[in-house]
């Protein structure tokens, strides 16, 4: 299973960033396959991938929307992924043109996040 270590701060307690990931490293076995990391003002994660269904880079964490506006660190299982896909594709009106648009749809956290 994936892992991730989070920090959240107040905004007037100084972040020792070396710190951060010498304590991050201890939960690594959780996720041989990737690993991403933010690090906002207030705010800081590190995630370590287990690539079960989705073995693509695409699916790498921490994931940013489309906007940019919103961030997700996920840790699970999506099981109702297939469907959430077709619903959306549905929505956005991307029926006939499904092909071009999968490599967007085929990560777990990607359709939970666009959902």
């Amino acid at each position: 299973m994936c892992g991730f270590f989070a920090e959240y701060r107040k905004k007037d307690i100084n972040f020792n960033k070396n710190f951060f990931l010498l304590n991050a490293r201890k939960i690594k076995h959780r996720g041989p396959d990737d690993e991403g990391e933010v690090f906002l003002k207030n705010f800081s994660a590190k995630f370590f991938r287990l690539s079960i269904l989705d073995l693509s880079k695409k699916a790498n964490q921490p994931m940013k929307s489309i906007s940019g506006k919103f961030l997700i660190l996920f840790n699970g299982e999506i099981y109702n992924f297939l469907k959430l896909k077709k619903n959306i594709i549905f929505l956005l009106g991307l029926i006939l043109i499904q092909r071009s648009f999968y490599f967007c749809l085929k990560n777990l956290v990607l359709i939970w996040l666009k959902s």
